[in-house]
């Protein structure tokens, strides 16, 4: 769910050029300059997008460059290449164009900055700032990474049947973890039904496994009795339901 709308359009009367909107009602601003967000999920992402309008009698093709700089404006990474057509007097929006996710960023002070270009021409230039706290103040939802193929079970030991297997390098939200903390109960979503079932700590690379709670785990399943075959012992016959039967050669009668 979004919690803020961070935008520039100097069009619309703001005089600073910039401003957000905040969708959930909750979020401690300036509103003008600032909008701070208490740390949320590990797959938070920033979600961007533009608008061009042409003010020309021309339609003309626009490329649009989104690159992510730090504190200094070095250039971090190119995020975003596109291409656009506007007619005459026409706005084109593309929002959003793709998006990012925060958890990859080191703390610090970042800036997106849009560049519009005609022609091979620069026709505008625009900053989004936003920073990222220090990993300690983010509280992150757990998240687990498979390292290797591996059965996902109905209870935390090998005994328990396999629900499913997950290839190396499937992402699960990672739910609880037993008492031990040797295996995580996961949640993950097949077929659009989403269930959750355990995996040993073994196989997942887990971000975020302090913030995990210990979940109870259930009981280890009753080992299976023996098979019923005419050669048990007494004891084992009966302990397999059969009847053990005296005589010259005992045999254990097992139902039918």
């Amino acid at each position: 769910m979004p919690a803020t709308d961070w935008q520039w359009d100097g069009d619309l009367g703001h005089e600073n050029g910039y401003y957000h909107e905040d969708l959930r009602g909750i979020l401690p601003t300036d509103p003008v300059f600032d909008s701070q967000f208490e740390a949320m999920d590990y797959n938070d992402e920033i979600e961007y997008g533009f608008a061009v309008f042409n003010i020309s009698r021309v339609t003309y093709d626009y490329h649009v460059d989104i690159v992510l700089q730090n504190e200094n404006f070095s250039v971090l990474e190119n995020v975003g290449k596109f291409d656009v057509s506007v007619a005459p007097g026409s706005r084109v929006n593309l929002f959003p164009a793709d998006s990012f996710r925060l958890f990859d960023l080191p703390p610090g002070l970042f800036t997106l900055k849009f560049v519009l270009l005609q022609g091979g021409v620069y026709q505008d230039v625009k900053y989004v700032q936003f920073r990222v706290a220090e990993s300690d103040l983010m509280v992150l939802n757990p998240q687990g990474v498979l390292i290797q193929n591996a059965f996902c079970r109905k209870g935390p030991d090998p005994v328990f049947d396999d629900v499913t297997a997950f290839a190396a390098g499937t992402e699960l939200d990672l739910v609880g973890v037993n008492s031990e903390r040797t295996w995580g109960k996961f949640e993950a979503l097949i077929n659009e039904i989403t269930f959750q079932c355990w995996i040993s700590l073994t196989a997942v690379e887990v971000t975020g496994e302090e913030n995990a709670p210990v979940l109870v785990s259930p009981l280890l399943p009753e080992p299976a009795g023996p098979v019923c075959v005419s050669t048990l012992d007494r004891s084992a016959c009966n302990e397999a339901g059969g009847t053990f039967v005296l005589g010259t050669t005992p045999f254990c009668q097992c139902p039918e």
